[in-house]
């Protein structure tokens, strides 16, 4: 799995410095909140994705050191750092820097778990973290946009044309593998569901289109879900620039989330 970093600048106001003109070190902590609520939005692993889905994640624990003491009016570069990890965890390490003179100024390590909405302790890895993990750091593709109705879900997704995935396939002209747009679709479900699954049955697949993710690097899908018990009934087309590239029609089940 791969790590992700974000970057989020923010200045020194008067309010956050202490009777020795420098910042108070509480307010660090406001600093790295920050960082943490600007990667959940770049990545999709924000507040509101968590509530979302039925959980909270609090501080755990948190290790802070100062270097060196930031003054009114700095320009701060809080740069987070996603150690990714299948445990029931998240863990992000930090390093605040001032740009003007590259002083470091602080490093710091979180750890938050989750618990659920009555408060509950969740010590096994939530099944929408495992789909987000599985999602986003891994890299041929990742969801940016999702929007659903209730009857339908609408994803635009971008493919990554760096991605071993493609290169392999065909060396020289990368394209994406049928199997790989096929399990963008899945993981894409996964998303809507906020739970694994296994493909059990495949009814139609439609190929419809070359995948080619240095002409298309963003592309659209659209899907309709119909559950019945742990089953579940998925129709999506995956398109851009006003053309169909794959249709698929496919039983999944939904695993077992104890």
């Amino acid at each position: 799995m791969r790590e992700l970093t974000d970057t989020t600048r923010v200045q020194v106001r008067f309010s956050e410095i202490d009777p020795l003109n420098v910042v108070w070190h509480g307010n660090y902590v406001k600093y790295l909140e920050d960082a943490r609520e600007a990667f959940g939005r770049r990545y999709g692993i924000g507040y509101k994705e968590l509530v979302r889905n039925g959980y909270f994640a609090p501080v755990y624990d948190l290790q802070m050191r100062f270097n060196q003491s930031a003054l009114m009016d700095d320009e701060l570069e809080v740069n987070v750092r996603f150690k990714p990890s299948f445990s029931a965890k998240m863990v992000f390490e930090y390093e605040i820097r001032r740009p003007k003179d590259n002083a470091l100024i602080l490093t710091a390590t979180s750890v938050q778990l989750f618990i659920t909405r009555d408060l509950e302790f969740c010590p096994s890895v939530p099944d929408f973290y495992r789909v987000w993990l599985g999602r986003v750091c891994y890299d041929f593709f990742s969801i940016e946009s999702y929007h659903a109705t209730a009857d339908k879900h609408e994803f635009r997704i971008r493919l990554s044309p760096d991605s071993d995935v493609y290169k392999g396939h065909f060396p020289g002209s990368p394209v994406a593998p049928g199997v790989c747009t096929v399990q963008m679709l899945k993981e894409c479900a996964e998303y809507a569901l906020g739970a694994r699954t296994l493909m059990v049955k495949i009814g139609q697949c439609k190929f419809l289109k070359l995948v080619v993710p240095s002409e298309l690097p963003e592309a659209d899908v659209a899907m309709t879900l119909s559950k019945k018990d742990d089953a579940c009934f998925l129709t999506a087309t995956l398109s851009g620039s006003g053309e169909d590239y794959v249709v698929l029609k496919a039983e999944l089940k939904i695993e077992d989330n104890g």
